[in-house]
């Protein structure tokens, strides 16, 4: 039987993280604490340290992300439509005035 994933808020791997880094708990006493294989406490460390600020956003993220898409393709949608009215008006004028651009 599969165990289900485990997920932990961002301010606990971030207090694991600290107490690794001060030296006050090893990456297997984390590892124990948390219910996890010591890779695991690795690669939280590893992301830890390279940006601190932006380690183990969670699902705020993906949920910007999401939104940030879906305002993307409604502005394509838009700019789309545009492009296709401003296509058919030049063709309009065009058949309108003749090749010789007298308005």
């Amino acid at each position: 039987m599969l165990k289900s994933r485990k997920r932990f808020d961002r301010e606990r791997k971030i207090q694991a993280m600290k107490q690794v880094i001060d030296g006050e708990k090893t990456m297997g006493q984390i590892a124990k604490e948390f219910d996890v294989l010591p890779s695991v406490v690795s690669r939280w460390k590893s992301e830890y340290l390279s940006n601190p600020d932006s380690a183990f956003p969670g699902g705020v993220v993906k949920k910007i992300e999401q939104l940030e898409y879906s305002m993307l393709v409604k502005q394509l949608h838009d700019v789309t439509q545009e492009r296709d009215i401003l296509r058919k008006a030049i063709v309009l004028l065009y058949k309108r005035e003749g090749p010789t651009g007298d308005i």
